[in-house]
């Protein structure tokens, strides 16, 4: 009994990896085996911070006691995925993630599934 709980738990741990879209040493967003994508941005002040995937979800963000933001997305398919925050109605790209310029705006990418100069983009 006791080795079956283990392994159910084990099951549901995190396994949460910088993107390989990431810039520089940027530890997010992450990625994990399940294709979930994990945001993280800092709006010490803000009062409301919302995530926008171009082709995905468009949700709250979740305000932690130091500052930081936080999202985990439902699995997302193998790709690129664009996506922007908006702070306060004013929309951002993420400074974590390579940017790009589309749609007449900056927006960040983060990439699931692939890999980008050799680095893993989350397990497939």
């Amino acid at each position: 009994m006791l080795l079956s709980a283990s392994l159910c738990f084990a099951q549901g741990s995190s396994d949460f990896k910088a993107a390989s879209s990431n810039v520089l040493d940027a530890q997010f967003p992450q990625v994990d085996s399940n294709s979930r994508v994990q945001i993280r941005f800092k709006a010490p002040d803000a009062t409301k911070v919302r995530v926008n995937f171009w082709s995905g979800e468009k949700a709250d963000m979740e305000k932690q006691a130091d500052g930081f933001w936080t999202f985990t997305s439902k699995s997302m398919a193998p790709g690129l995925h664009y996506y922007t925050i908006v702070v306060d109605g004013a929309e951002f790209s993420d400074p974590g993630s390579t940017a790009y310029f589309g749609g007449s705006k900056w927006a960040s990418a983060v990439r699931r599934g692939q890999t980008m100069n050799g680095r893993p983009g989350g397990a497939t």
